[in-house]
């Protein structure tokens, strides 16, 4: 996962609704090259995603991983 520069852990708050925030491992581009759910190790996907957005959601970023990434 060289090719990332930031990691967003979403700070979203889903009110009522049980949803788990994840962390995301972003390119230079702004797309999405890898996933963690918080707890479990990263995905890293084939290709990046092009269509990842931060609209409506919250974040804090880090250039450090914020979770173990193997």
């Amino acid at each position: 996962m060289d090719q990332v520069v930031m990691y967003l852990t979403e700070t979203t708050d889903w009110g009522d609704t049980n949803v788990n925030n994840g962390v995301y491992a972003i390119n230079k581009n702004g797309q999405l090259v890898a996933y963690s759910n918080g707890t479990s190790p990263f995905k890293v996907f084939n290709k990046p995603m092009k269509q990842f957005s931060k609209a409506r959601r919250t974040f804090t970023s880090s250039r450090k991983a914020p979770i173990n990434l193997q």
